[in-house]
């Protein structure tokens, strides 16, 4: 199980949803955390996602051209994580969020095209629309 807090805002900034959301610097924002969103990395892996791909030489992960590794204290925040393949966060926050410690506040704007691949459960749970223009803070807290 993976969990997280996260808070919904409209791209100007206004508030949507806090129902899970963590505290935040905002006026508006939550001063103790809500609900914790829990989920299953593994009820949501990418169809063509198969058990120890990461494991073969051929595996290539899909990297920015920018990307050093050099550059993360951490090597293995870096590396394959398999929640980078399952799809119950839209890609913009699961991108950020695996290479954050716990505990970490963090925000991500994601337009409407920086969503899929995303499984529908994430919005339902949330009560907003799938593949908008959303400002997110989230924090993983397990």
């Amino acid at each position: 199980m993976r969990g997280f807090h996260i808070t919904v805002r409209h791209f100007n900034g206004t508030l949507i949803t806090d129902e899970y959301g963590p505290p935040g610097p905002f006026n508006d924002s939550r001063k103790k955390p809500g609900k914790v969103l829990w989920y299953r990395p593994r009820d949501y892996l990418h169809p063509n996602y198969y058990e120890g791909e990461e494991w073969f030489n051929e595996y290539i992960m899909p990297r920015k051209p920018t990307f050093n590794l050099s550059h993360y204290e951490d090597k293995r925040a870096i590396w394959f994580q398999r929640i980078k393949k399952a799809n119950f966060l839209p890609r913009c926050i699961r991108e950020i969020l695996v290479t954050k410690e716990f505990l970490t506040h963090d925000y991500a704007r994601c337009h409407a095209g920086d969503h899929e691949p995303v499984y529908d459960d994430f919005y339902k749970i949330l009560g907003i629309e799938k593949n908008k223009d959303y400002f997110f803070e989230f924090m993983s807290v397990w």
